[in-house]
Formats: C-alpha cells, sequence, structure tokens
C-alpha cells in the first residue's frame, strides 16, 4: 500500500510534468489537456494527475472546462496586462513589506540568490534561472509574512509565466542569449534584483515596492513589444 508521502510524491512529480510540458508548448494555449492520456504518458494512475491539475487550475496553468475537460489557457493582450499590472501591485507590497518584516533566513537566502543568478547567466543555465527566479519571488513573498499576499502572488506568478515563456527572447532565442550572456552582458533581471534585494536588506520599504514594481512592469513592458 502507498502511503501518504508516496502519494505526495507522485503528485509532485506530477505537478512538475505538466507545468513543464504546459510552459516548454508541449501544449499549446487554448488546447486541452486529458487526464488519461497523461496518466498513459506519464506511467502514473490518474489519482495524482487529478490533484496536480487541480493545483494547476488553482495556479492558472490549466482552466477547467465542462464537462469535465481542461484546457492551457489562451494569450490574450488583455489578460497579460491585467495579470501583469495585479502582480505588480502585490509583489510590490510584498516586497515593502519584506523589507522590515524577513527574518534573518529570509536574508540569507535574498543574499545567496543575488550571488547564484550572476553565475547561472555567466553559464547561461536556462533550467536553473527558471527555478531561481522562482525562488526569487517565492522568497520574497514568504518574507512579506502576509498569507494572503503570499498565496495570491503565487497565481499571478504562474499566470505571467506562460507570457513570459511565450515572448521573452531568453527562452525564444537561446544561442543568442548564451553568446550575450557569456561576454558578461547580464540580463535586465541580474540587475533589477539586485536593486530589490538590496533595498530589503537595508530595510528601505519605499525603495524595495519601488523596485519590485518597476521589475515587473519593465517585464510586461518588453513582452508587449516584443508580442
Amino acid at each position: 500500500m502507498i502511503g501518504r508521502q508516496g502519494e505526495q510524491r507522485a503528485e509532485s512529480k506530477a505537478k512538475a510534468e505538466i507545468t513543464s510540458r504546459i510552459l516548454n508548448h508541449v501544449f499549446s494555449p487554448g488546447e486541452s489537456v486529458s487526464e488519461n492520456q497523461l496518466a498513459e504518458t506519464l506511467a502514473m494512475s490518474r489519482t495524482p494527475i487529478r490533484t496536480a491539475m487541480r493545483e494547476l487550475i488553482a495556479e492558472g496553468l490549466l482552466e477547467r472546462v465542462e464537462p469535465k475537460g481542461y484546457i492551457v489557457p489562451k494569450l490574450t493582450g488583455e489578460d497579460m496586462q491585467q495579470v501583469f499590472l495585479t502582480r505588480q501591485k502585490l509583489e510590490g507590497l510584498a516586497a515593502e513589506l519584506a523589507a522590515t518584516g524577513a527574518t534573518a533566513s529570509d536574508r540569507k537566502t535574498l543574499s545567496g540568490l543575488q550571488e547564484e543568478i550572476g553565475e547561472i547567466y555567466r553559464n547561461w543555465d536556462r533550467d536553473r534561472f527558471t527555478d531561481y527566479n522562482e525562488c526569487f519571488h517565492n522568497t520574497v513573498a514568504r518574507a512579506s509574512g502576509n498569507a494572503y499576499v503570499e498565496r495570491f502572488l503565487r497565481q499571478c506568478f504562474w499566470r505571467t509565466q506562460l507570457y513570459i515563456y511565450a515572448y521573452d527572447t531568453y527562452f525564444l532565442t537561446p544561442r543568442e542569449s548564451r553568446e550575450r550572456f557569456s561576454a558578461g552582458l547580464y540580463g535586465p533581471t541580474y540587475y533589477e534584483h539586485g536593486a530589490i534585494t538590496e533595498a530589503i536588506l537595508t530595510g528601505d520599504a519605499a525603495a524595495a515596492r519601488e523596485a519590485m514594481e518597476r521589475h515587473i512592469r519593465s517585464s510586461c513592458d518588453s513582452l508587449v513589444r516584443r508580442g
């Protein structure tokens, strides 16, 4: 009999596999996603697949359609503007709160992450950058000390990732990005995250909020220009 730990591992694996397929366009925007097909492809039972898909609906990477179906959300200019604006304001608030409420552990994590991103850019490690970026924004959200901000930001974060993976040159032109970064020209995320980290570590709440809002707004603006 599979214990609860085994079930959780299966659910975590299913969620990671489905997320990867969505972000890397194995499933295209607007395409239906089948529990049965995923269970067969991933060689898993439907139970962890179903649990993972419910979580992905809550995070904005899937939508429920009747009867008992799922689709990858369609990408539209209006939806992109709305979700980035919401994320900008929520994450700006998170950074402001983190500047005065971050724990010693949070501060240590943020310092380490700023060192890590430099190494990621130099080696052009796309998968590692994806993990790093999620960790950075999750750390700021957690450091806010506000459970509601953290919860709603998670949904906004993943919804915006649909647009970033679809339009950001970092994911669309890997050879060009590798050459640029290897020459020491870091991407804007490096400097923008650095400004956010510095403001939080020095306890400057206003600067932290401004730096975070500028970072999210800049991300959206660059996608608008490309998309």
